[in-house]
């Protein structure tokens, strides 16, 4: 029989209902929401700058004075306290002082773009770029760290054919010293007033040698910046086709839009907030973790938290002279409550996926401690820079795998819907995969300025550009907030690509990708993506939205930047955390040595499984087409990333608690269940937020944070 000529369908032109016209156009559509969620005043990018760089130095601050990382994770905690701050009072003390605003002092719209610039720079002062950038500048020419036993200037910094770029780093002894010791001003007295310490901290700037800064961190920006175009560019190549065509579900776009002001009904607070289910939930979550956050604090003796889960040491114990002990380095059941809740909002099949594969995966771990390949899961090594285990290998196979495959069907799509309109249309269609074209190319050149040669630039960017995709999809589809690390140089070991030659070469690549991708915990792109998902569902005004969150980025990580420089001077670098600031940089230069040495030279067992992941990723999309019931790929992707160990338990009971309420619940019972788990999101956030606030103005640790669970 001969195919039909079946017409591709404009999804953006279909009607709203059965018999109704097509609406006048996206353009007009916009406009219409606009209309009802208000316009955005031009004051509000200024006030988002400012709230951006404020929490790039709340979080350097917890960071680095208290140990406390109060984020590592896609959810910006911050950001949320803003928000539901903003929701909960501001909004309605404005709509009574002044009853003509209705909804408050800012529209649905101006609190979108104050949020997602939050969302979106959270990630660069917390364990992104700029924890990762200034520690390094100073650290390859450190006459402290550069000795000859250590054998940096072998290769690194041979002064006659470096192999990291000099330009790149700071080699005054002087300017060093003065970073890692601190500069020589007197402080203040303890306990001195705002007065006597503002002159001190004038001072301190004055005498940090910030000509030695300039133009290192300035090139480092060209490779940042080059970086956030490529993930900027790659939301809104994506985007059409996974949110339109696909459906994906955006669990992490949903929950700030949950809980933002209804601008359609003359409501002062959000609508969910009139639902007990709610506050039920976040009654859960916040009073048990501020609980345990008032012991933390020795406000309640005796000492006595309340369990959340069984953590490694517990199941080891249990599992010890059985035959589940081969599982006990890496068994846990962690009861995470915004993971329980995220776990809620997906469809019931990637629910399964996760955890199932997680199981099956732990299945085949022990299977190779039952035929002596290992005796517990620490003899199958896994680090986050360059060794890959069998199943993390397997998860980077299928991500790589999947990566490609959705580039393609993405790029396939803008051209089949450019085909044949107009001239304007498709310039304004295709601008996103223009501006990626560009932006890969900045990247490429600035690799090639630092001696990395064309075909290792090309490669190296072409994987991160895949991982990126690969974890944007992840989140998109399975709300994933936290990541361990996957890159280049797991794939550049696993197939033994390192010799002699390109030892030289792929040593000064390692230390620009330990700059983005040595903690993968608060990679940007996801939250590039959900950002661009937000703003096309509610369809803020492209101009200034764009302006406000390129502005916000670009000034909160010129600003992260600097205030780092500036404590690391005021305290002294080695004052500070000692992973961040010493342990890290320390790793990384050794790590380039090794590359520069030939290290890394032969094929692994690990390439088989990479292989093996990306065949059985192949498959699962090509079988699920004709056998819907076949399980959902995307949860052995997730094997790539051992922190999903921590959360496989979390995100078993909000399966199962979805599956129950759809099965047995009508809408009625659903709409509660969904407030009741958003409201124990919320709730674990607002009190992760609180507890920071209050353990660094009391000077103790809260106990309580998203990174409290450990690898």
């Amino acid at each position: 029989m001969p195919s039909l000529p079946y017409q591709r369908v404009d999804l953006s032109n279909l009607p709203s209902e059965e018999g109704d016209p097509p609406p006048a156009g996206k353009e007009g559509e916009t406009d219409l929401r606009r209309s009802r969620a208000g316009r955005v005043r031009l004051w509000i990018i200024p006030l988002s700058i400012f709230l951006c760089c404020a929490q790039s130095a709340f979080y350097i601050l917890a960071r680095e004075l208290e140990s406390l990382l109060i984020t590592s994770t896609l959810i910006p905690v911050l950001g949320f306290g803003v928000l539901f701050g903003l929701v909960i009072l501001i909004n309605p003390l404005v709509s009574i002082v002044r009853p003509k605003a209705r909804t408050g002092a800012l529209n649905r719209l101006e609190i979108l773009c104050l949020f997602t610039a939050m969302l979106v720079t959270a990630g660069f002062a917390t364990l992104g770029p700029g924890t990762n950038l200034v520690p390094l500048i100073p650290a390859a020419w450190n006459p402290d760290w550069n000795t000859p036993q250590r054998g940096w200037e072998e290769s690194l910094t041979n002064p006659d054919q470096p192999a990291l770029n000099p330009k790149l780093f700071i080699q005054d002894e002087d300017a060093i010293r003065a970073f890692r010791e601190g500069v020589l001003v007197t402080p203040p007295v303890e306990g001195a007033g705002l007065r006597e310490k503002l002159p001190y901290y004038r001072e301190v700037m004055h005498a940090i040698p910030w000509g030695e800064w300039v133009r290192p961190v300035g090139l480092w920006l060209i490779f940042i910046f080059g970086c956030y175009g490529i993930f900027y560019s790659l939301s809104y190549v994506v985007l059409r086709f996974w949110s339109d065509r696909e459906k994906l579900t955006f669990p992490l776009a949903q929950l700030p839009m949950a809980i933002m002001p209804d601008t359609t009904a003359n409501r002062r607070f959000p609508a969910i907030f009139y639902r007990p289910g709610f506050w039920a939930g976040f009654g859960v979550s916040g009073l048990i973790l501020s609980w345990n956050a008032a012991v933390a604090a020795g406000w309640i003796i005796p000492d006595f938290r309340i369990t959340l889960g069984l953590g490694r040491p517990e199941f080891q114990r249990m599992a010890e002279g059985t035959i589940l002990e081969g599982l006990g380095g890496s068994f846990r059941a962690h009861i995470i409550f915004t993971a329980i809740g995220l776990a809620f909002l997906l469809p019931t099949h990637v629910g399964s996926s996760l955890w199932g594969y997680y199981l099956f995966g732990q299945f085949l771990m022990l299977a190779a401690v039952w035929v002596g390949l290992g005796e517990s899961y620490a003899d199958f090594a896994y680090d986050p820079r360059f060794t890959s285990n069998f199943l993390t290998a397997q998860g980077g196979g299928a991500l790589l795998c999947f990566a490609t495959i959705s580039l393609y069907r993405c790029l396939r799509e803008y051209y089949l819907l450019a085909r044949g309109k107009p001239a304007a249309e498709q310039w304004r269609l295709t601008l996103p995969v223009l501006w990626l074209i560009v932006s890969l190319t900045i990247v490429v050149l600035w690799l090639m300025w630092n001696q990395v040669t064309l075909v290792w630039a090309v490669a190296f960017v072409l994987v991160f550009t895949l991982i990126a995709i690969g974890l944007m999809r992840i989140v998109a589809e399975t709300s994933m907030y936290w990541f361990g690390s996957f890159g280049f140089f797991h794939v550049y070991t696993a197939f033994g690509m390192g010799n002699p030659v390109t030892g030289p070469i792929v040593a000064p690549l390692f230390a620009i990708y330990s700059v983005f991708l040595a903690s993968m915990e608060t990679f940007v792109a996801p939250s590039l993506l959900n950002a661009a998902k937000m703003q096309k569902d509610e369809g803020a005004g492209r101009r200034t939205f764009h302006t406000n969150l390129i502005l916000s980025i670009v000034l909160s990580a010129l600003f992260a930047i600097a205030f780092m420089v500036f404590l690391s001077h005021m305290r002294g670098a080695q004052q500070l955390h000692g992973y961040f600031n010493s342990t890290v940089p320390l790793a990384t230069l050794d790590s380039a040595l090794a590359l520069a040495r030939g290290a890394h030279d032969s094929i692994s067992i690990q390439s088989l499984w990479f292989a093996v992941g990306a065949g059985w990723l192949a498959f699962s999309l090509w079988i699920r087409q004709r056998c819907f019931w076949f399980p959902h790929p995307v949860g052995y992707i997730i094997l790539v990333t051992p922190v999903f160990y921590n959360m496989w338990f979390s995100f078993f009971i909000g399966w199962v608690a979805k599956k129950v309420t759809v099965k047995f619940g009508g809408k009625a019972t659903f709409d509660i269940a969904r407030a009741f788990f958003i409201g124990l999101i919320i709730g674990e956030i607002i009190a992760v937020f609180t507890w920071a606030i209050v353990g660094l103005s009391m000077g103790f640790h809260p106990g309580i944070s998203f990174h409290r669970y450990n690898p």
